[in-house]
């Protein structure tokens, strides 16, 4: 047994085809754009400027309880720190994964001179590499 294959072509109107093609009418009428250079924010460094990173920071590497997998532990932030917003502009800064446990933010895989390097590029006073 062979498929039919379906005809998909519309005869007439070609806006049916096309949904932007009625806009190209009144691009004419539109106000000149912004330039895209004006629009843009430029990033301010991450965390310098919202996060509290004055305290020691102890970075480190850990395997056991983690099902094999190695992951990157930052330990030693102040409790008025926002770990949840911190985590997620270092997991997007860094290209990984990760979460916040226990006062600690935990990225995966093993990324520890990264971290460091981020970290005191954004403002960290003391950064302390402990353990392998």
């Amino acid at each position: 047994m062979s498929k039919k294959r379906k005809d998909w072509s519309v005869s007439g109107d070609s806006t049916i085809n096309n949904p932007f093609a009625a806009l190209a009418g009144i691009k004419a009428d539109l106000a000149p754009g912004d330039d895209i250079d004006a629009v843009v924010d430029e990033p301010t460094g991450g965390a310098t400027s919202t996060y509290s990173l004055n305290t020691k920071l102890v970075v480190n590497r850990e395997r056991k309880g983690r099902g094999g997998k190695t992951a990157t532990v930052i330990k030693g932030f102040a409790a008025d720190t926002d770990l949840v917003a911190l985590s997620a502009v270092l997991r997007k800064a860094l290209g990984t994964s990760g979460n916040v446990e226990d006062n600690a933010i935990v990225l995966g895989g093993d990324i520890v001179p990264r971290v460091v390097a981020w970290l005191e590029s954004n403002g960290a006073k003391r950064v302390v590499v402990s353990g392998g």
